[in-house]
């Protein structure tokens, strides 16, 4: 269990950084120089590069983070030596909050300035550029990220999953009758998912640490909540 927390701590940044490098604007116009022209030269001011550039990285998180749930508790169902599925359900909140809060929170602030302190010999100069590249990139960059993420999340997410419950239809859709009735619910209706409260404490996570230099997070929060 430990291995496998480990791994997805550390290395779970690689695919979803590299698949937002591809998406950037100057990476569209240098591999998709079509697209990018026709998303620059449209007429509707709801289609750009720059627009197409956050909800692509907005989708590639809420993407992830609606798998991590399911492994978190695969982890703690094999790893965590629980007796009960009640408690291998608390395991798997922990590690879940845990990797939000200290690696998708914290840790992908200085990634980038732990490889400039390891490539650099000045280490006490290195340090004042890593504070000061971290206070450049919050309000534009990591408060970008996460504004994207719940506006996914507030306006997309939740309508569709919990009050329109749109699994239900799409396997109703297909002909998979058996799992549209699963996942149907009924009577006092199925137990609540753990990761509502870890979605919840990452946005008030959000308002505290970012809004102050982002107030649109505090606005998207509101949304959310």
């Amino acid at each position: 269990a430990n291995a496998s927390l480990l791994c997805m701590y550390i290395f779970y940044t690689v695919p979803i950084t590299t698949a937002q490098k591809f998406v950037e604007p100057l990476s569209l116009q240098k591999t998709f120089p079509r697209l990018y022209e026709f998303l620059e030269d449209s007429d509707s001011k709801f289609l750009s590069a720059n627009l197409l550039s956050g909800l692509v990285g907005a989708l590639l998180y809420t993407t992830f983070f609606a798998l991590c749930p399911v492994l978190f508790k695969s982890i703690a169902n094999s790893g965590s030596r629980a007796t009960s599925v009640q408690e291998a359900e608390a395991y798997a909140l922990r590690y879940y909050w845990g990797f939000m809060l200290v690696t998708a929170f914290v840790l992908t602030a200085f990634a980038d300035a732990a490889l400039a302190i390891w490539n650099s010999t000045k280490l006490e100069d290195t340090l004042q550029v890593m504070l000061k590249n971290i206070a450049a990139s919050t309000p534009l960059g990591v408060s970008a990220i996460w504004l994207n993420w719940i506006i996914v999340r507030a306006t997309m997410t939740l309508p569709l999953q919990y009050l329109i419950t749109i699994n239900s239809f799409a396997f109703d859709c297909i002909g998979w009758k058996c799992c549209a009735r699963c996942v149907m619910g009924g009577g006092p209706g199925g137990p609540i998912p753990y990761r509502i409260y870890i979605d919840g404490g990452v946005v008030f996570l959000c308002v505290v640490a970012l809004a102050p230099q982002s107030p649109l997070v505090a606005v998207a929060a509101l949304l959310y909540f």
